[in-house]
Formats: structure tokens, sequence, C-alpha cells
């Protein structure tokens, strides 16, 4: 029954990893969430004074 336990153990550290790695996921997609609006409003403002982002001819 102790390779049960461990088996336990080890699901446990595992499901633990799986958290802490989804809550860095949630983190990094609010920054990039953040980053496009700061982009797409940075956008908006050289349109409004006529200069082109995306300038390619």
């Amino acid at each position: 029954m102790q390779s049960d336990d461990l088996i336990k153990e080890q699901i446990l550290q595992l499901k633990i990893e799986i958290a802490q790695l989804e809550a860095e996921v949630n983190k990094l997609e609010i920054m990039i969430s953040e980053k496009k609006y700061a982009l797409n409003r940075l956008s908006e403002l050289l349109e409004i004074r006529g200069v082109a982002l995306n300038d390619n001819g």
C-alpha cells in the first residue's frame, strides 16, 4: 500500500503544479490583452494624427 500512497502524493503534486501553470497562463493572457489594447489605442491615436502604424506604401 505504500506505493499507492506514493502515487497519490505524486498525483497531488502534479495537480498543484498544473494549477500553478494555469495561474501563470492566466496572468500571461491578461498581459497579452493589455498589450493588445495598448497597441490598438496607440494605433488609433496615430491614425488621428495621420500616421499609419503599418504603412507599407
